[in-house]
């Protein structure tokens, strides 16, 4: 093993997020249902310590009659370092090709019989297993995972804490801070009722809305936490500090200056009078509403925090913003967006490492667009944009414009400063106020398709160009980017104000994967919109979303813990008790922690229930679920677990003598007061021992009976130790 280990290179971290962005988000098209082969891997045993021996083998089954002809890869990570089969050399992404006959199973020893020495390091491997269709990346089996767990001992059971633990907390039409204890209590008893399976690394819960008044700064989640506690729910909070819902001061800023506004490509802007349906900018030359942005998650932070420090077993994370995407989306009726001259400004800056894009005085400094993705070139010191500064093109012939000023052509806010009027001209002609002649200006939407530039001067707009695609697409332009910094700086703004990142967790609409075109390019918000480096990614999910494998295995890549902050596989409740199960299940199998379910009860005239539903039974299906071909129940093991470990029990404590008779607590942890050992499923009964001194060693000769209760009795003199034994048969420490 070791000399095998020698001859290994890493492989480049970068080549490997290629290949699973790549599968997951371009070209993965079959459902794993569908796939024709099955792959396995097999290892000799779940957990290996010193002397114990490791090995691994490969199974590739083919269910089916005919011959399959596939490229398989298995892919070894050992502490960030990745090595591909069968070489296991870094020189490229390796496979392997194979043809499986119908109805038999292939079979290789990819580690064979090795021992390992004592003194092992705590180290996991992780090896991925798929097959694709020959010469391309199209899935054509399942994606096996499969850890290689190695330390000199097994290990006692976690304590169960938020980063290990399972949260299932429906949302609850009106339910807020400012309930009575009385529907609070309510809520429990009905969550309770309907969902009466619990276990070590399960909490249930509710999430909530958390508002945060403009005049004070004050958000009130505490007040919502103390009445949760009292119940034993957990509870988390969605953030509404998002671009379509225009509450309180930002509805008044919106109003006050039209750039404030999402426009349309011919000017237009929401302006119904309907909070819901207002879409500010999310420009940030949009000072005004960033600082009022920033001001509101301030706000939201302090009050997560105060709730946290007063309820940290109660209190769980924040969400949000919710769904922030580029004009109030619609699924019918195209909209794209946006045109503000602040977001145009934006637009040119980004392209030219110039403004908060400077790469030396920018507040934004190296996060202009990747140069790479222009050609290398660098337009930061060019006079106009028909004019070069240094060697090489000018910005005209690199994006096929014909610019002649970098001013807007339209309101460039540097010309004019004041706000905008909401019934202003947004277009001016030529000698018309807010007009520049030859002034700068991104492609313009003409009925599903850009004009103005070339290809790449389209592309860098939008990933999307037009409504020309094949399947499930990711965007990667500048819309999509302030669809993303919009994410990012909220996230950003939280934990500077003190939120931990493991709290803290995005809320968009992956619109690449919900199958409808319209929304998908007007929305720009595509999967990794909720992906940063200071928050976790959360989405909402509807209908087949939920059934999106390719969009849970990229997420749990780049982002481990996850969650569902609106989710329902289907709302119109048509759909049978497997359907739902099935969307459930895919939520377990790439762990995601968070599931918020709309709603407990019911919305939108009957829809969306939770409660009396096949989708509850579906629910608690998945929660009584127990690990294929074990009676382990699912949510007796850390939740991240990807296989089962036979863990040695917490040591028991409060061992007291009462004359013949000694009784124990039934509780696990007195850090955990709530969780006895009845919780634990694995938890078989006690062994009693008695010995001559303190330090004796229990063994077959100190045994003096068992007990399933907390208490035992008679016993003789001497000391006493009891073991607690999990089913397998491990005893925890004495």
């Amino acid at each position: 093993m070791k000399s095998q280990m020698k001859r290994l290179v890493p492989l480049a971290c970068r080549r490997v997020c290629w290949l699973v962005c790549w599968l997951a988000c371009w070209q993965i098209s079959a459902p794993v249902s569908r796939a024709a082969l099955d792959v396995r891997i097999h290892l000799n045993q779940a957990y290996h310590g010193d002397g114990d021996i490791l090995a691994m083998d490969l199974r590739l089954s083919n269910p089916g009659p005919a011959a399959v002809t596939a490229d398989f890869y298995l892919c070894l990570e050992i502490a960030g370092a990745y090595y591909f089969y069968p070489s296991f050399t870094a020189v490229e992404l390796d496979h392997k090709t194979m043809t499986i006959v119908g109805g038999q199973t292939y079979e290789e020893t990819i580690i064979p019989p090795v021992p390992l020495p004592a003194g092992l390091p705590d180290l996991t491997c992780t090896v991925y297993a798929v097959a694709f269709e020959p010469g391309t990346y199209m899935i054509a089996s399942n994606v096996d995972i499969a850890m290689i767990r190695m330390r000199s001992h097994w290990q006692e059971l976690p304590i169960p804490e938020y980063a290990n633990t399972f949260y299932f907390m429906p949302g609850v039409d009106g339910l807020d801070f400012s309930g009575d204890q009385a529907v609070y209590d309510q809520v429990a008893a009905d969550l309770y009722s309907h969902f009466p399976q619990s276990g070590l690394y399960l909490r249930r819960g509710v999430t909530i809305l958390d508002p945060v008044d403009d005049s004070t700064g004050l958000s009130r989640a505490v007040e919502a936490a103390a009445k949760a506690d009292l119940t034993g729910m957990a509870i988390g909070y969605h953030i509404g500090v998002t671009c379509h819902h225009g509450y309180g001061e930002m509805e008044t800023l919106r109003r006050s200056d039209r750039r404030l506004n999402q426009w349309e490509s011919d000017g237009t802007i929401f302006d119904s009078g309907q909070d819901d349906v207002s879409s500010i900018t999310v420009s940030r030359y949009a000072a005004p509403l960033m600082t009022l942005r920033e001001n509101r998650v301030a706000g939201h932070a302090r009050g997560f925090m105060e709730a946290l420090a007063a309820y940290p077993d109660t209190v769980v994370c924040l969400n949000g913003p919710i769904e922030a995407e580029l004009r109030r989306a619609d699924i019918a009726t195209p909209h794209y967006a946006d045109y503000s001259p602040l977001m145009v400004k934006e637009f040119r800056d980004w392209l030219r490492h110039t403004g908060i894009y400077d790469e030396v005085s920018g507040a934004f400094m190296g996060e202009g667009v990747p140069r790479e993705q222009i050609g290398g070139h660098d337009f930061s010191g060019d006079p106009s944009p028909g004019q070069a500064a240094f060697n090489g093109p000018c910005f005209n012939s690199v994006f096929g414009t014909q610019f002649t000023s970098w001013d807007l052509l339209y309101w460039d806010p540097d010309r004019f400063p004041d706000p905008l009027a909401m019934d202003a001209d947004p277009l001016p002609g030529a000698g018309e106020p807010g007009y520049t002649v030859g002034g700068f200006d991104p492609p313009r939407d003409a009925g599903g398709t850009l004009t103005g530039g070339n290809t790449l001067f389209q592309t860098i707009w939008d990933g999307w160009r037009s409504d020309h695609h094949n399947g499930h697409q990711t965007g990667f332009g500048f819309r999509q980017a302030a669809v993303h910094r919009y994410v990012q700086d909220n996230a950003r703004w939280l934990m500077a104000n003190g939120v931990p990142r493991e709290r803290i967790f995005t809320h968009q609409i992956p619109v690449d994967f919900i199958g409808n075109w319209v929304r998908e390019r007007g929305s720009a918000s595509p999967f990794w919109t909720a992906i940063n480096d200071y928050s976790n990614a959360g989405y909402t999910a509807y209908f087949e979303t939920t059934l999106q494998d390719s969009l849970f295995l990229v997420t749990q890549m780049l982002s481990p813990r996850w969650g569902m902050f609106e989710y329902h596989p289907d709302p119109y409740m048509e759909q049978p008790v497997s359907y739902y199960l099935s969307a459930l299940e895919k939520l377990y199998q790439y762990r995601c922690q968070i599931l918020v379910p709309l709603e407990l009860y019911q919305a939108d005239s009957g829809t969306y229930a939770l409660i009396d539903s096949n989708f509850e039974t579906a629910v608690n299906h998945m929660l009584t679920a127990v690990w294929p071909g074990t009676l382990h129940r699912r949510f007796d093991a850390p939740y991240f677990n990807t296989e089962w470990v036979d863990y040695v029990p917490p040591a028991v404590s409060g061992v007291q003598r009462t004359g013949d008779r000694v009784t124990w607590s039934p509780v696990m942890w007195s850090s955990h007061p709530d969780l006895t050992w009845s919780d634990w499923g694995e938890f078989s009964h006690f062994d009693v021992h008695v010995g001559s001194s303190a330090d004796f060693v229990p063994d077959s000769g100190t045994y003096v009976g068992s007990a399933t209760g907390m208490s035992f009795e008679p016993v003789g003199p001497g000391y006493i130790k009891v073991l607690a034994v999990s089913r397998p048969g491990y005893t925890s420490r004495w």
